[in-house]
């Protein structure tokens, strides 16, 4: 489960999915530390769900060295979100999230 919720948290930013969408998950991290006992994931699996709904939608672009790169802060749920991006109205998608 660690393992997997640093995965997610790595990648979390590109798909646009907020750490509190996805606080079901984290919260395993808090459970019993004994790999054998039992696990619930009803909550869980639905941010799992979620996050796999994000992946499935969103495209990650290679950085364009000729484009500026500005970076964009704004909150999300009260949290703080940075993200990475390029403008071009020369592209299909003006928009490229890095």
């Amino acid at each position: 489960v660690q393992q997997l919720a640093g995965v997610v948290n790595w990648i979390r930013p590109y798909l646009s999915v907020t750490i509190v969408q996805l606080a079901p998950l984290f919260a395993l991290l808090w459970g019993d530390s004994d790999l054998l006992s039992p696990w619930q994931l009803t909550p869980e699996v639905q941010a799992l769900d979620l996050f796999e709904q994000a992946l499935g939608n969103k495209q990650v672009y290679y950085f364009e060295e000729t484009v500026p790169v500005p970076l964009y802060i704004m909150l999300s749920d009260g949290h703080p979100v940075g993200i990475l991006g390029q403008r071009s109205s020369a592209w299909p998608d003006p928009l490229h999230i890095l």
